[in-house]
C-alpha cells in the first residue's frame, strides 16, 4: 500500500500559459513541425517543467487520466489549431501554419487574445444551441486550465490509453510481447515473474545476416518513469543483451531519458503516446480508422 504524502502538490501552469511555449517550441526548437512526443519534450524544457509537476495525475475518479501537464499541453495544441496557428493534417505531426508564423511575429499577447476570442465564440454558440453543439464541441476548460475533454485527432489515443492503463500488469506484458514480435523480433518470450531478473521479456532482432538479443521491460504506469527504473533495467542488461527496450503506458522524465542515453547497451524508450502509434501501425487492437477494439484487450486478460 502506498503511503499518503504530506508534501503539497506543486503548482501547475494552465493550458493558457502553455500556448506560447507550445508555439515557440514548434517554431524555433523543432523548425516548424514535430510529432507530439517531440513537442512535449521541447515544451517541458522551454517551460522548465519539473519532474514533480509532470508526476501530478488526475484522481482515479476524474474523467481524464494520467498527467495533468501532458493533458494541458494537448489542450494547448488543440487550441492553437482552433485559432489557425497549427495544423495536423499529416497523421501524428503538428505543423506551424502561415498564420502561426504571424502569431510568432506578433507575440504572446496576440495568441492569448485570439484564444480568448475563440473561447468566447464557443460559449456563445453553446448558449444559442446547447443540444446540437454539445455533441460537437468540448466543454470549456475549468478555471482556464484545460482540464476537460479535448476534441481533437488524438481522442483515440486517450481512449486507448484508458483501456491499456486499466489492464492488469500481466495482460500489459502480453500486449508488449505481441508488439515486440509484430515489430520484427523473433523468438519473443516473456520471462517468469518469479525470476525475471529485472527483465520482462526477450527476443532476437535479425538484421540481414546478424542477430542481436533484445531484452524488454514493460511497466504499466499512469505517471512518469524515473531514472532509477532505467538504471535498474540497465543493470539487468549488463552482459546479457545488446539492446534494451523499456515500454510504459506513462511517460519518461528528462532524467530517465538522459539515463537511457548513457554509455552502455542502448535503451529505447517507448512512452504511452508512442505505444499507441505502434499499436496502430501494427494493427494490434486498433484499426486504421482508428477504432479501439475493446474485445481484443479483454482477451489478453484471460
Amino acid at each position: 500500500m502506498s503511503e499518503v504524502s504530506d508534501v503539497p502538490e506543486p503548482s501547475l501552469p494552465t493550458y493558457k500559459t502553455l500556448l506560447w511555449p507550445c508555439l515557440q517550441s514548434i517554431a524555433d526548437d523543432l523548425h516548424g513541425s514535430g510529432k507530439k512526443a517531440e513537442i512535449v519534450q521541447a515544451v517541458i524544457e522551454r517551460a522548465a517543467l519539473t519532474d514533480d509537476q509532470l508526476a501530478v495525475n488526475y484522481p482515479a475518479t476524474a474523467s481524464s487520466r494520467g498527467s495533468k501537464i501532458l493533458h494541458r499541453i494537448a489542450f494547448a495544441l488543440s487550441s492553437l489549431k482552433a485559432i489557425g496557428a497549427l495544423d495536423n493534417a499529416t497523421r501524428g505531426v503538428w505543423v506551424l501554419t502561415v498564420e502561426g508564423r504571424r502569431f510568432v511575429e506578433r507575440g504572446e499577447a496576440d495568441v492569448m487574445e485570439a484564444d480568448q476570442r475563440h473561447r468566447r465564440v464557443l460559449t456563445e454558440r453553446r448558449a444559442n444551441s446547447p443540444t446540437r453543439l454539445a455533441e460537437r464541441t468540448p466543454d470549456p476548460p475549468s478555471e482556464e486550465t484545460g482540464d476537460s475533454p479535448v476534441s481533437d485527432d488524438d481522442g483515440w489515443k486517450r481512449h486507448l490509453l484508458d483501456v491499456v492503463t486499466s489492464m492488469s500488469p500481466t495482460a500489459f506484458e502480453r500486449l508488449c510481447v505481441l508488439l515486440v514480435r509484430a515489430a520484427g523480433c523473433a523468438d519473443v518470450r516473456a520471462t517468469p515473474p518469479s525470476g525475471d531478473g529485472g527483465v520482462d521479456g526477450t527476443g532476437v532482432l535479425q538484421v540481414g545476416l546478424l542477430s542481436f538479443p533484445i531484452y524488454f521491460q514493460a511497466k504499466k504506469y499512469l505517471g512518469p518513469v524515473g531514472p532509477e527504473k532505467i538504471r535498474e533495467f540497465r543493470g539487468a542488461l549488463a552482459g546479457r543483451a545488446n539492446q534494451g527496450i523499456f515500454i510504459t503506458s506513462g511517460t519518461f522524465t528528462k532524467g530517465s531519458k538522459e539515463e537511457a542515453d548513457r554509455a552502455g547497451a542502448p535503451i529505447d524508450l517507448i512512452d504511452g503516446d508512442r505505444l499507441c502509434e505502434l499499436l496502430r501501425q501494427n494493427g494490434i487492437g486498433v484499426s486504421e480508422q482508428p477504432v479501439v477494439d475493446i474485445a481484443f484487450f479483454e482477451n489478453l486478460e484471460g
